[in-house]
């Protein structure tokens, strides 16, 4: 199964940058979408998914969408498969 994950992130974020290295260091396919930091747009995002802060991280697989939380929630997730593929 494919699987893709999505990150709203706002510039300059250390977090965001956290969450997007840790991606590409596993060799996960992601999509960004960066958000001013108080867009109208952003804050949309947050009530939609119910986190409040950046990064936003989702997992797409195949046609469902699942809330990962921000980056250090994203660091675990990442491991954790990490290890069930051992």
């Amino acid at each position: 199964m494919d699987e893709k994950y999505i990150l709203f992130v706002s510039p300059g974020c250390p977090y965001c940058e956290k969450a997007i290295i840790s991606l590409l260091n596993h060799k996960k396919s992601v999509e960004i979408t960066p958000f001013e930091r108080e867009s109208e747009a952003l804050q949309e995002v947050k009530t939609l998914w119910g986190h409040q802060t950046v990064p936003i991280c989702l997992l797409e697989s195949g046609d469902e969408l699942f809330l990962i939380g921000g980056s250090d929630d994203l660091e675990v997730h990442l491991n954790e498969k990490e290890e069930k593929a051992k």
